[in-house]
């Protein structure tokens, strides 16, 4: 901990809460990709490994080990981003059925018109979640830059003992925001970049 203009801060909340809230999509885009490809590059190391050693040729190893997992790790990124692209669709579905069921329950409650067949019904809560789930796919970054934005600004306020007030949070998580809404809208022109 130390002093600065007499206010306390916490070194270590408040340095993982500024680097999340303001770089946290860019640290969850890498993490993910360093993820898959961790996982993928081990288990091509593996399979080349027990190659080797099921074929008894301990000059093939080296080779087996730089291609096998160059593939492992190519194929690790390409298959966390389709689970990541998978995981907010799925979420985006949920979401957009539970809103359907809530706006149902609320028009029936005020005495309006409900639907009362099980297709019409069905249909409309299979088209709000394919809506809904194609909506938050398209904007998972801004989901993830909110998301990490609040924590970061929770982290960041919790290693800061100036707490006069809410003030000051709120605009840290906006500035936040906006910074990684910043960094995404740049990121999202130059054709050049990963997505």
């Amino acid at each position: 901990m130390i002093y600065l203009l007499g206010i306390s801060i916490k070194i270590v909340p408040f340095v993982l809460g500024l680097s999340i809230a303001f770089f946290g999509w860019i640290l969850y885009w890498v993490g993910l990709n360093m993820t898959g490809a961790t996982f993928g590059g081990a288990i091509g190391v593996m399979i080349a490994t027990l190659l080797a050693l099921l074929l008894d040729r301990q000059d093939l190893f080296l080779p087996l080990v730089l291609i096998l997992g160059f593939m492992g790790i190519l194929l690790g990124i390409f298959l966390i981003r389709k689970v990541h692209k998978l995981v907010f669709f799925l979420t985006g579905i949920v979401l957009g059925i539970i809103v359907e069921m809530v706006v149902q329950k609320c028009v029936k409650d005020l005495g309006y018109y409900s639907m009362r067949e099980l297709w019409v019904d069905l249909s409309v809560k299979i088209g709000s979640g394919l809506i809904s789930g194609l909506l938050l796919l398209r904007y998972s970054r801004y989901v993830i830059s909110v998301l990490t934005a609040f924590c970061g600004t929770i982290l960041l306020w919790s290693g800061w003992g100036f707490h006069k007030g809410t003030l000051p949070a709120i605009l840290i998580f906006f500035i936040a925001l906006l910074f990684q809404i910043s960094l995404i809208r740049k990121k999202g022109k130059d054709p050049s970049t990963l997505r």
